[in-house]
C-alpha cells in the first residue's frame, strides 16, 4: 500500500509540473498575442486581432487552477503518508 501511495504522489507531482510548464507557455503566448494585438490596432484599428488574446485567458486561468489543485493533492498525500 505504501508503494501505491508513493507512485500516486509521484504521478501528481509529474502532473503538477506539466501544468506548470503549460501555464508558462500559455502565458508567454498570451503576452506575445497582446503585443501583436497592440501593434495591429495601431496599424489597422480595432479588429478581431485586438480581442483574440481575451479568448485565451480563460484557458490560462483553468491551467493555473489545475496546477494548484494537483500541488495541494500531492501535499496532502505526502502529509498523510508521513503521518502514518
Amino acid at each position: 500500500m505504501d508503494n501505491f501511495k508513493r507512485n500516486e504522489i509521484l504521478a501528481l507531482n509529474k502532473k503538477a509540473k506539466t501544468f506548470k510548464m503549460i501555464s508558462i507557455v500559455y502565458a508567454s503566448v498570451i503576452v506575445l498575442m497582446i503585443i501583436l494585438a497592440f501593434m495591429s490596432t495601431q496599424r489597422n484599428g480595432i479588429t478581431f486581432m485586438t480581442f483574440l488574446p481575451l479568448f485565451f485567458i480563460p484557458m490560462e486561468v483553468v491551467n493555473i487552477y489545475q496546477y494548484k489543485k494537483a500541488n495541494k493533492q500531492a501535499a496532502l498525500l505526502e502529509e498523510e503518508n508521513e503521518s502514518k
